[in-house]
C-alpha cells in the first residue's frame, strides 16, 4: 500500500499502527514506513517554530507519538528510540509567545527580573565549568553549511530539486530516505544568535554518516552509477577541498587582537608594521591570551583528556571545520601544478556515529574522509599529500599511535591518491634530549637526522615503502638537511641544542618543498590532533618562506595571512591561544629565519621549488563579524 509525502502527522502515525496491528506486513515495508514517519515528525517542529501549526494540534499529536511509544516501543527498539529523539526536540522547542493587549503589569516586571538574574548567575557558573558559544562561534557552523551548499550548487547539483526528488522517492529507496535527510539538515534554516547553527551542524553530519556507513550505500558505491551516490562524494569532497573563511578568520582575529590590545594597552605609540614580525606575533599571543573569550580551564581540561587519552575523540564532530587556506602555483616542464593547502583535524574518530565509545585504543578513519578519498582517487583522480605530525611511536600512555595506524591503513588502501607521510614531533630526537642532548656535533647530528627519519623504524617518522626503495629520494632527504645546514646554519661545525632543534622545524619545512616536487599533488596539509598546534606552527613557517622565496615576506596583507594561518586554528576550535611549547618552537625558528644573511639565501630556493609569485588566498565578504 503505498504512502505519499505530505504534512498530515496524524495520518502518518495512523498507518504505523495499521502496519504494526497487521503482522503479515513485510518488515521492509514497515522500515520504510518509520523512516516515513520521522522523516514528518521533524517537520512538525519546523512548522510549529514557522508557526504553521497550533499549539492545540501540536500538544494533540506530541500526546500521539507518546502512545505509540507506550504501546510499541517496549518490543521495537526502533520506534522507541525514534520516539524519544522526536519527544526530546519537541520539549526543546519554545512555544511562540502569544501576543499582549497590554504592557507587563508591575509584579510581573519584579518576576521576569528575578527569573533573569537568577538565571544569569547559572550561566555564569555554567560558563565557567562548560564551553559556551559566542555569535561568532555560531556564524562559524551556519557559515560551514552555507558555503558547503554553494559550492555543491556551483556544480551540477541544484539540492532543493534534489530534496523534492527524493521526497518521492524515498518512499520506496532506502538510500533516498537518508539522503534527503542529509540535504534537509544542510538547506535548514536556523536562529544563529539563537545558537542553532551548531546543532544544524551536528544533525547534518549525523545524517551524512549514516548515509555513508550504511551497507546498501557501500554496495552501490561500488558500482559507480547511482546518481546519490555521487552527490554524497560530491558533498564529502567539498567538505574538505573547498570552504573557504579565510576573510571569517581574519576578522575574528582583529576582534580579539584589538580586545586585548586595548586590555594590555600594548602597542602604544607604535605599529605592528614598525616591529620585527617575531615581535609582533610575541605580542598578538599575549593579546589572545588577553581577549575577554578565553575557553574555561575544566572545558579545556575535559576536552585535552579526551583527545590525549583517546576517549571518544572525533574532532569533525565537534567544533574542528576543514577548510582551504591557499593555492600555490608550481611550474614544472613548462606546465603550472595548482596545489592547495588545506587544514583538517585528524580525520578519526574513536567512536560510532552515536557518540558512543569504543575500545580505548582503537581508532579508524571518519566515513567522510574515506569518501573524499575514494572521491580523489575514482571521480576527481587527484591525489593528496597529508603530513601527520601525530606521535607514531607506541607508548603506555597518551599515546597517538593508534591513529597512526588507522592513516597508514588508509595511505595501504590508497596507496596512490593518499600520500601519507609522518614527522615524529613528540620523540627525544625532536626535543634534543637524552642521549641526543650533548650531541654538538653538526655532522653527527645530521648522520642522526637522516638516520632517524629513513634507517630505523621505531623513531616516530614514515615514509611510503615505494619512495624510500627511489635512492634519488634519499638522496634529495640528504640534500635537504644539507641546504639547511648551509643556508641557516653558516655550515657551521658545532650547534647548540637550541640551534638544532630549530633545525629541525626548517628541515621540515624544506622537506615539504622537496615532497611537494616529488610527488606534485593536487592537495596537501600539515595535520596533528586537533591541527591547532603543531599544524598551524608548520603552516605558518613554511607560508612564511613560501613569501621569502617570492619577496613578498614585508607586505602587510600578506602577513596578515600569516598571523591568521598561526593564530586562528587553536582560537576558532578551543578558544584560546596555541600551546606555549609549540609557539616557542615557532618563534625561535622564525626569528631564525629573519636574519637578513638567511633570507637572501632562502629567496635561492624558488630555483629548486619553481613557484609562481601570486599565493591565491580567497577572500570572501560578508564573512565579518562582531562581538
Amino acid at each position: 500500500m503505498a504512502f505519499s509525502l505530505n504534512n498530515d502527522y496524524s495520518q502518518s502515525i495512523d498507518r504505523i499502527h495499521f502496519l504494526i496491528e497487521n503482522p503479515g506486513i513485510q518488515d521492509e515495508v514497515f522500515e520504510r514506513n518509520v523512516v516515513i514517519l520521522q522523516f514528518n515528525l521533524e517537520r512538525l517542529v519546523d512548522d510549529f517554530i514557522s508557526g504553521k501549526l497550533d499549539s492545540v494540534k501540536y500538544d494533540k499529536l506530541k500526546e500521539r507519538i507518546k502512545e505509540l511509544d507506550s504501546r510499541y516501543g517496549q518490543t521495537n527498539e526502533k520506534i522507541h528510540s525514534m520516539a524519544l529523539c522526536i519527544v526530546k526536540c519537541i520539549t526543546r522547542t519554545p512555544y511562540p509567545s502569544p501576543a499582549r493587549d497590554q504592557s507587563p503589569s508591575y509584579y510581573e516586571r519584579v518576576y521576569s527580573g528575578a527569573v533573569f538574574a537568577v538565571s544569569t548567575t547559572v550561566s555564569l557558573v555554567k560558563d565557567y565549568m562548560y564551553d559556551f558559544d559566542h555569535p561568532w562561534k555560531q556564524k562559524k557552523y551556519a557559515l560551514g553549511m552555507k558555503l558547503l551548499q554553494d559550492s555543491i550548487q556551483t556544480g551540477s547539483w541544484n539540492l532543493q530539486e534534489w530534496q523534492d526528488r527524493l521526497r518521492i522517492s524515498s518512499v520506496e529507496d532506502r538510500l533516498s530516505a537518508d539522503m534527503e535527510k542529509v540535504i534537509h539538515a544542510l538547506l535548514a534554516k536556523v536562529d544563529v544568535e539563537g545558537g542553532g547553527s551548531r546543532d544544524q551542524f551536528k544533525q547534518f553530519l549525523l545524517n551524512l554518516r549514516n548515509l555513508l556507513t550504511s551497507p546498501l550505500y557501500k554496495e552501490e558505491r561500488q558500482k559507480q552509477s547511482n546518481e546519490i551516490v555521487n552527490l554524497a562524494l560530491d558533498l564529502c569532497y567539498s567538505r574538505f577541498a573547498d570552504v573557504q573563511i579565510f576573510s571569517f578568520s581574519h576578522s575574528v582575529m582583529q576582534m580579539l587582537f584589538a580586545s586585548g590590545r586595548q586590555k594590555l594597552k600594548s602597542r602604544k605609540g607604535s605599529s605592528a608594521e614598525q616591529l620585527p614580525l617575531s615581535k609582533r606575533i610575541e605580542l598578538e599571543f599575549k593579546e589572545i591570551e588577553n581577549a575577554p573569550v578565553q575557553a574555561p580551564k575544566a572545558s579545556t581540561t575535559k576536552n585535552k583528556f579526551k583527545g590525549s587519552c583517546n576517549l571518544g575523540f572525533d574532532p569533525h564532530a565537534g567544533t574542528n571545520m576543514p577548510n582551504a587556506l591557499y593555492t600555490l602555483s608550481l611550474t614544472s616542464e613548462d606546465t603550472i601544478r595548482k596545489i592547495r593547502a588545506i587544514r583538517i583535524g585528524t580525520p578519526t574518530q574513536q567512536r560510532d556515529s552515536y557518540e558512543r565509545f569504543t575500545y580505548q585504543g582503537e581508532a579508524y578513519i571518519n566515513p567522510e574522509f574515506e569518501n573524499f578519498i575514494w572521491a580523489l582517487t575514482h571521480c576527481k583522480h587527484q591525489k593528496i599529500l597529508h603530513l601527520s605530525l601525530q606521535d607514531d611511536v607506541e607508548r603506555m600512555v597518551m599515546t597517538e599511535s593508534e591513529r597512526s595506524i588507522a592513516l597508514r591503513g588508509l595511505h595501504a588502501a590508497y596507496p596512490n591518491n593518499f600520500l601519507l607521510v609522518i614527522l615524529s614531533q613528540d620523540s627525544n630526537f625532536y626535543y634534543q634530549i637524552g642521549d641526543f642532548a650533548s650531541i654538538n656535533s653538526a655532522k653527527r647530528f645530521k648522520e642522526q637526522f637522516l638516520e632517524h627519519m629513513v634507517f630505523k623504524d621505531t623513531t616516530g617518522y614514515f615514509f611510503p615503502t615505494v619512495w624510500k626503495s627511489d635512492p634519488q629520494f634519499i638522496k634529495e632527504i640528504e640534500q635537504s638537511i644539507a641546504v639547511v645546514h648551509k643556508d641557516v646554519f653558516g655550515g657551521k661545525d658545532t650547534l647548540t641544542v637550541e640551534e638544532r632543534k630549530d633545525f629541525i622545524e626548517i628541515v621540515y619545512a624544506r622537506l615539504t618543498l622537496m615532497i611537494l616536487k616529488y610527488v606534485q599533488p593536487d592537495f596537501f596539509c600539515f595535520c596533528c590532533k586537533d591541527s591547532v598546534d603543531r599544524a598551524a606552527k608548520c603552516n605558518a613557517l613554511l607560508y612564511y618562506i613560501f613569501l621569502l622565496m617570492t619577496n613578498q615576506e614585508k607586505k602587510p596583507e600578506q602577513l596578515d595571512v600569516l598571523t591568521v594561518y598561526l593564530h586562528s586554528p587553536a582560537m576558532l576550535v578551543k578558544k584560546q591561544a596555541m600551546h606555549r611549547e609549540r609557539r616557542e618552537r615557532f618563534l625561535s625558528a622564525l626569528k631564525r629565519l629573519e636574519d637578513p644573511v638567511v633570507q637572501a639565501n632562502l629567496r635561492k630556493w624558488r630555483d629548486y621549488f619553481p613557484m609562481e609569485e601570486g599565493i591565491e588566498v580567497v577572500r570572501l565578504e560578508g564573512q565579518e563579524v562582531e562581538f
